[in-house]
C-alpha cells in the first residue's frame, strides 16, 4: 500500500495526519495544523514479517499526542514559545499467525475497534476508573 494522509476523528473535528517518512517498515504520519513542531501529534505503523515458516506477523501502530505549554508572562516584551509538557501515547501490537486468513484477522480488527469505542474502554482510559 502507497503511503498516504490519514484522516482520524477527534472529539471536535478530524485531524488530517499527512505521510512525512517510511524507512524500512517503520512509517510516519504528523498533523501539522498547530504550526509548532514539537507539538505535531504523531502516528507511526511498522509491520515485521515472520522470520521462518509458522512464524507470525506483528503489526505495531503508535499515536503520540503532545501537550504543550506556554510559560507565563512576557519577558521584556518576548512571549517565550510553548514548550512541550507531556505526550499522551497510545500503543496498538498486533501479532498475527501467518496461517491466519483473511477473515480471522478482519474479525480481530473489528473487535479491537470495538473494543476502543466501548464504555468499559471509556472508563479506563479516559475517566481512570477502574474496573471491579
Amino acid at each position: 500500500m502507497q503511503l498516504a494522509s490519514l484522516t482520524i476523528a477527534g472529539t471536535s473535528t478530524s485531524k488530517t495526519y499527512e505521510p512525512t517518512s517510511s524507512d524500512g517498515n517503520l512509517s510516519t504520519w504528523k498533523e501539522r495544523s498547530g504550526g509548532i513542531p514539537v507539538g505535531f501529534p504523531t502516528i507511526t505503523g511498522s509491520l515485521r514479517e515472520p522470520a521462518n515458516a509458522g512464524g507470525n506477523y506483528k503489526t505495531v501502530f503508535r499515536i503520540k499526542i503532545p501537550v504543550l505549554e506556554v510559560a507565563a508572562g512576557s519577558v521584556n516584551g518576548f512571549e517565550p514559545a510553548p514548550t512541550k509538557a507531556y505526550d499522551l501515547t497510545a500503543n496498538v501490537e498486533v501479532i498475527l499467525p501467518d496461517r491466519s486468513t483473511s477473515a480471522q484477522r478482519l474479525e480481530l480488527k473489528n473487535q479491537l475497534v470495538s473494543l476502543v469505542s466501548s464504555s468499559v474502554f471509556t472508563a479506563l482510559a479516559v475517566n481512570l476508573e477502574q474496573v471491579y
